[in-house]
């Protein structure tokens, strides 16, 4: 495994500027990463402990960093005279290591994966923890462990801790570093990241004096922040329309405040107020739209396909409307903010990407 420290952030971002199909986003927040935890003792001691791993907290010395470091297959080539591209089997996104002690040993070896677009990769994970255990082995270290680095709050299998990317940009913002003149980079890179959607998110429980007429325009604010967040995401961008609308429903005691798919089957994501004129409630809603009839045995089919959205919808989150004149069936997952929501933006984030990207996933044929 080849080790280069990252000393000089446009170096860095260097690498990347001419491979626009390489994971640019992802790529150039690794690098700037990097290059903030080398350069701040203060913010490199605070992004470890986001990882609440044991063996960290007493860990008093820097480590080393390093990013996209390859894996070679063994040693024998990487003595050869193969070409890289030859001998590299996968790489990290980030490596955080322990210096030698005196007898040439290392205490730690940190793998960090980041993704900011889209998830990680069938089998990937499971790679890189064989990769991890091959490296222990070989240069035995007392602990080898795989961080991953992403936007939701859900830590993936087989990664040992996990780290949210809102966290992060929350670190940014309120770090005081050592050297004043580098501030600047971290508090850019802070507002770079909530730009595109990355920052923490907050929002106010939902109380029947927020639900009613002229309440609700004001926790109308805090869903639209989720919604744009959503909309400007990598995972959806390609799937919504770009305005977010506000707008009556059929019925009279229900209003709708979401986005419309632009490619079927996704046809809406967003909120409902509903019985509005007597005890107002909200929930979220992620629905389907099918063209032609779609009888409710297959509906049921599909529900199958979606089963850990549809377990946590109300009525197993099964509504189907077949209407002649536009000749459609909706398949609409209503979640109801209920304790386990309430308050807690990042939840309601999640559950509307999740549900999306099940729906656009559905083909009845």
């Amino acid at each position: 495994m080849r080790y280069e420290a990252a000393t000089n952030l446009f170096a860095g971002l260097c690498r990347y500027s001419l491979k626009p199909k390489k994971s640019p986003l992802e790529n150039f927040c690794t690098e700037l990463l990097a290059w903030c935890l080398q350069n701040s003792e203060g913010f490199q001691r605070e992004f470890l402990k986001l990882m609440k791993l044991d063996f960290l907290k007493n860990f008093k010395e820097r480590p080393e960093i390093g990013t996209q470091q390859y894996w070679i297959k063994n040693e024998e080539e990487e003595e050869g005279e193969a070409e890289p591209e030859v001998r590299q089997r996968g790489f990290f996104d980030l490596i955080i290591q322990a210096p030698p002690n005196s007898n040439g040993k290392s205490d730690f070896l940190i793998a960090l994966e980041s993704k900011i677009g889209a998830g990680f990769e069938i089998g990937q994970l499971p790679d890189y923890r064989a990769e991890l255990a091959r490296i222990k082995k070989l240069a035995d270290y007392t602990h080898c462990c795989l961080v991953t680095l992403t936007k939701l709050s859900k830590k993936p299998p087989h990664a040992d801790a996990h780290i949210r990317w809102p966290e992060v940009q929350d670190l940014l913002s309120n770090i005081s570093v050592e050297n004043s003149k580098f501030e600047i980079i971290y508090r850019q890179f802070a507002d770079f990241l909530k730009e595109k959607g990355i920052a923490p998110m907050k929002i106010d429980k939902v109380n029947p004096d927020l639900l009613k007429w002229g309440g609700c325009f004001n926790l109308q604010i805090d869903l639209w922040r989720i919604l744009d967040r959503l909309r400007a995401g990598e995972e959806l961008k390609p799937l919504m329309k770009h305005r977010i609308v506000f707008e009556p429903t059929k019925k009279e005691s229900e209003l709708s405040l979401g986005i419309y798919g632009k490619h079927e089957p996704l046809d809406w994501i967003g909120f409902e107020f509903f019985d509005i004129s007597d005890l107002p409630k909200l929930c979220m809603v992620v629905s389907g739209k099918f063209r032609g009839e779609i009888r409710r045995e297959k509906l049921k089919l599909l529900l199958g396909k979606t089963e850990t959205l549809a377990r946590t919808s109300e009525n197993h989150g099964l509504e189907a409307d077949y209407v002649k004149n536009l000749n459609a069936t909706w398949l609409n997952f209503r979640q109801p903010i209920v304790p386990e929501y309430d308050g807690d933006a990042e939840k309601i984030y999640e559950w509307l990407l999740y549900g999306a990207e099940e729906i656009s996933k559905l083909k009845p044929n």
